[in-house]
């Protein structure tokens, strides 16, 4: 008997719901909103912050770095020496491995082609636990039959190189002029180090030959496993005492003093975590929001039923059967909403991977995993218990003889609808609350977007030549090839100015070594440490870095002169007081002194937020290593950069048909992609309190409109006695802004709170700061009266005649 009433009670709110599409649309659509938009969220939170990695027991892989802990540096690379006093002294760690980047050029298949690989230990897939979709993956037994050119292919390599070849293992392939044995193919999807934002598209054995152990050059990546019972904290404090040791031991002067070790997936995860939590937050808002509308609809509906209900009680219906009557359409809309709701995040999901920045970790394995679908099916359960409870806010204890007497008397219900109005002030409160943090990051994009970079960005092309492997041979070689280089495109229509370097800046690439100045003693935790770049006599003048003292590089600057450098600001401040010129520093104990020639102004280097470090420039000509492989080449146009870009790849292939012409852009797109997790973030965050501002001015209508209803009588009466238009628009308008006002005060309060947890996402801006908050609270003013004035223009124009009859 109790499920036959049940279903029918169910299916008769149904009708009712279908009967009434108005209110179910709204209802439901808002629902959707919210669910939909969290939904959306924690599924990217989850696929990129929660999911563990997938390799083998990837909770017990680590990645170990050397560290400046007094200049906030914790992922620095590791040298040889550190990585084999690792490997053969640690007690916690197991299969610890060694990893550097590696490009080749791909030759004999199509045009040369730039690849980005990895140079790694033999027992690095041993330890990621990962088996070749073809193949095999290559192991330390290969290494002791003499076979060291070996490599794998990534899957995408595979697909886009060789036509998805199933005949490809054993074929040989040449990399930057030497032939390799393909071994093996990896599955789709595989992809390490997984915090690089592409990937390595090939792998191949890391080879030390006896005299390369004692090496402390520092461009290694380490990795490992725990041994079983160690934990992070432990296996830190052994590899950092180590590391201490080596360093004290061999007398490395300028390296890092110690080490620092994290969970793998930490690198992966750390730089988005503040992001994404905040906007799961503010997606949790909106969906509060929703809700909060959505019970407010059912609240409403629920008291211009309250006569009806009491009709039935009157007439003998138990009060059980009345009250799941009421209680069976929110259930109904929350299933209904929860639907829709992950329809749209579905939806929403692409548009995310479609406006996300192509660093954002793990950027292909976000989807609609189980366990966002659960997490929808949560929140819709949530909203349905809500909702089933909201009619008691005001209809419990029966009250049917209030019921009966409103009925005889106005025909509206009963007065006193409290919870409405409490619902509407904290919907506004938390949409101002969304709105300041909008507004925050609005500002921090709006001052990162005016930093000056420190070199000019208009009118500047930049592109990449591959040049090892080739003819040239050694880096020493290269010189004659660079110079003609540029004297060509120099040469071409529509070019102003031409320069080299070895890496751009903000160009994703950082090299550092400790600086040492002649005849100047300092403490080795005074002794700075220098990013350094080498460039040719154009680069500065194609750049737009300015020159503040002294000279910049010229063509007299040759390998048989005396060695010269060019320092920044930066380091000029730390160096002699800032009088530099004619000093003498060095970088290496094995590279010679050079003469500091010039001060020039200070640029970015790794990231727009980051602070300017201090900086050293070497001429091409004099480079003091042999390891620079490519040449970035930039170009200061007259034109619209890009219509060069056919012309400069025409002057390479002149000179060399074989060298491989990669990552063309543009200094603005460079830029750009900078700043480009800084956009992402504060494009969903406002879109997010737009739609936070909206819903809580459908809910300030909606109460307004229904007080509005309730009141006609007393309206009718006001205009009949002699109430003018105006008057009745300002009693009501001044109705709703009470309660926008007083829900703006509120989430004034909860922002001066809660902002302070975004000071990790601002750049040059306060969390208090007054003109974010002016900016929400203003806004949101506005669209509070926009709300309420049709409200108040119909309660002007009641018929005061009609509403007395």
């Amino acid at each position: 008997m109790f499920w036959s009433d049940f279903w029918w009670d169910v299916r008769t709110r149904a009708r009712r719901l279908w009967r009434k599409p108005g209110f179910t649309l709204l209802a439901v659509g808002t629902l959707a909103l919210g669910i939909g938009a969290t939904t959306a969220l924690f599924s990217v939170f989850q696929s990129v912050l929660l999911s563990p990695l997938r390799y083998q027991e990837a909770d017990r892989l680590v990645a170990v770095f050397t560290a400046r802990p007094e200049e906030g540096q914790f992922r620095l690379a590791s040298s040889p020496l550190l990585f084999h006093s690792w490997k053969e002294q640690s007690r916690l760690l197991e299969q610890v491995t060694a990893a550097t980047p590696f490009s080749a050029t791909l030759t004999g298949r199509g045009d040369a082609d730039k690849l980005d690989g990895l140079l790694a230990s033999p027992c690095l897939f041993q330890l990621l636990g990962r088996q070749a979709l073809l193949g095999a993956a290559f192991s330390p037994e290969q290494l002791e039959e003499g076979e060291p050119r070996v490599v794998v292919l990534g899957h995408g390599l595979w697909t886009r190189k060789f036509g998805g070849d199933p005949q490809i293992v054993g074929q040989s392939i040449v990399l930057d002029g030497d032939a390799y044995r393909v071994l093996g193919v990896m599955p789709p999807g595989f992809r390490f180090p997984p915090f690089w934002a592409t990937g390595a598209e090939f792998w191949a054995p890391l080879v030390f030959a006896p005299e390369d152990r004692q090496g402390s050059a520092e461009f290694l990546r380490v990795f490992a496993r725990l041994a079983p019972g160690a934990t992070v904290e432990q296996a830190r404090q052994e590899v950092d005492r180590l590391a201490r040791r080596v360093i004290e031991h061999h007398g490395l002067e300028g390296r890092a003093p110690g080490a620092h070790l994290e969970a793998l997936q930490e690198p992966v995860v750390n730089e988005v975590r503040p992001a994404l939590a905040l906007l799961l937050a503010a997606a949790g808002l909106v969906l509060l929001i929703a809700c909060a509308n959505v019970a407010n609809l059912l609240l409403v509906r629920s008291l211009a039923r309250g006569q009806e209900m009491a009709l039935r009680a009157v007439l003998g219906a138990a009060a059980g059967r009345i009250w799941r009557q009421l209680l069976a359409e929110g259930p109904l809309l929350s299933i209904a909403g929860g639907a829709a709701g992950v329809l749209l995040a579905a939806g929403l999901l692409r548009v995310l991977l479609w406006l996300a920045p192509a660093d954002l970790p793990r950027l292909d394995e976000i989807g609609l995993h189980p366990a966002a679908l659960a997490f929808a099916a949560g929140i819709s359960m949530l909203c349905a218990l809500a909702f089933a409870l909201t009619p008691q806010l005001r209809n419990r204890g029966g009250r049917v003889a209030e019921h009966l007497s409103e009925a005889r008397t106005s025909g509206t219900g009963p007065r006193g609808h409290s919870a409405g109005p409490l619902l509407v002030v904290g919907e506004v409160s938390l949409a101002v609350l969304v709105l300041v943090g909008a507004g925050l990051l609005l500002r921090s994009f709006d001052q990162l977007r005016r930093t000056d970079p420190g070199f000019a960005t208009e009118n500047r092309l930049t592109l990449d030549v591959d040049l090892e492997g080739t003819r040239f041979g050694p880096a020493e070689q290269h010189l004659p090839f660079v110079e003609q280089l540029v004297e060509r495109v120099e040469a071409l229509p529509g070019v102003r100015r031409a320069g080299v370097i070895n890496h751009l800046h903000l160009g994703g690439d950082l090299w550092s070594s400790g600086v040492r100045a002649d005849g100047l003693e300092l403490p080795p935790e005074e002794r700075p440490n220098a990013s350094f770049r080498t460039v040719d006599p154009g680069f500065f003048s194609a750049s737009g870095i300015a020159l503040r003292r002294g000279r910049v590089f010229t063509r007299r600057d040759r390998p048989d002169s005396p060695r010269v450098v060019l320092v920044n600001e930066t380091l000029a401040g730390r160096l002699w007081g800032g009088d530099v010129l004619g000093k003498r520093i060095r970088q290496s104990s094995s590279w010679e002194w050079a003469e500091v020639v010039g001060v020039v102004a200070d640029a970015r280097q790794w990231d727009v937020t980051d602070p300017v470090r201090p900086e050293v420039y070497y001429p091409y000509s004099q480079n003091p290593v042999s390891f620079y492989a490519t040449v970035s080449l930039l170009v200061h146009t007259e034109v619209e950069p890009r219509s060069l870009v056919p012309a400069l790849r025409r002057t390479v292939r002149h000179l060399d048909a074989g060298l491989p012409v990669t990552r063309v852009r543009t200094l603005e797109e460079i830029f750009a992609g900078s700043i480009a997790r800084q956009r992402f973030s504060t494009l969903l965050l406002t879109a997010f309190s737009l739609l936070a501002l909206l819903l809580a001015a459908v809910g300030l209508y909606g109460v307004v409109s229904f007080t509005v209803a309730q009141r006609r009588r007393e309206i009718g009466i006001r205009i009949a006695v002699g109430a003018r238009m105006g008057d009745i628009v300002r009693l009501v308008l001044s109705q709703g802004l009470l309660l926008a006002s007083a829900g703006t005060l509120l989430g004034i309060g909860l922002s001066w709170a809660a902002t302070r947890l975004l000071a990790s996402q601002l750049y040059e801006v306060a969390p208090t700061d007054p003109w974010a908050l002016a900016g929400a609270v203003g806004l949101l003013l506005v669209v509070a009266l926009a709300a309420c004035y049709h409200p108040a223009r119909r309660a002007s124009r009641v018929d005061p005649v009609a509403t007395l009859r």
